[in-house]
């Protein structure tokens, strides 16, 4: 018998998707908070 590797590419991809999309959550975040702190009203 053969040994069947099964790589789930496709969770893969959707994983690096949704840390992509967290790093740019993140960094938006930054940019409002440090916005606000730079804000002198």
């Amino acid at each position: 018998l053969e040994d069947i590797t099964y790589f789930d590419d496709e969770n893969d991809v959707g994983a690096k998707a949704n840390f992509n999309n967290l790093k740019t959550s993140i960094t938006e975040e930054l940019k409002r908070v440090h916005q606000a702190l730079k804000d002198p009203s």
